[in-house]
């Protein structure tokens, strides 16, 4: 049951992870470019977390961990049964996990991507945003 939720944390945690490796070694901090018709990219490193824990690693990891855990544990015990949801869930939790890895390895979230809404995020942000909606919506 939670091998699906792993495998799914797992492939979103490897291609943002890469995603902000070919980022970092192709830009500069501060970066910009133009990709016409898809988005802008631009390269900058984020220290501050939007729960307002700066650089606080260990409060981070111990929300993270009772987070994930509980997680599993619903999982194991009923709650998101449907396949859909679990991978959600994973989605989820492989984007949590990617970007606390960046705080722990980077001192800081790269982000990257613009599309021009006053903010720059990148794939671990989306997989957050849309992975927890598709866990709730297929909850049963």
């Amino acid at each position: 049951m939670v091998l699906e939720l792993l495998l799914a944390a797992s492939v979103i945690v490897l291609v943002d992870q890469a995603s902000k490796k070919i980022a970092a070694t192709k830009y500069k901090e501060g970066q910009s470019f133009s990709q016409p018709r898809l988005a802008q990219l631009d390269y900058v490193t984020s220290a501050v977390s939007c729960l307002g824990f700066t650089r606080n690693r260990l409060v981070l990891l111990l929300l993270w961990g009772f987070a994930t855990i509980n997680i599993i544990f619903l999982v194991e015990h009923g709650f998101f049964q449907s396949l859909v949801a679990q991978v959600g869930l994973g989605v989820a939790i492989g984007g949590a996990t990617s970007n606390l890895l960046d705080r722990f390895w980077r001192e800081g979230v790269i982000d990257f991507i613009n599309l021009g809404f006053g903010f720059v995020f990148n794939f671990a942000d989306v997989a957050i945003l849309l992975g927890v909606p598709v866990a709730l919506w297929f909850i049963c």
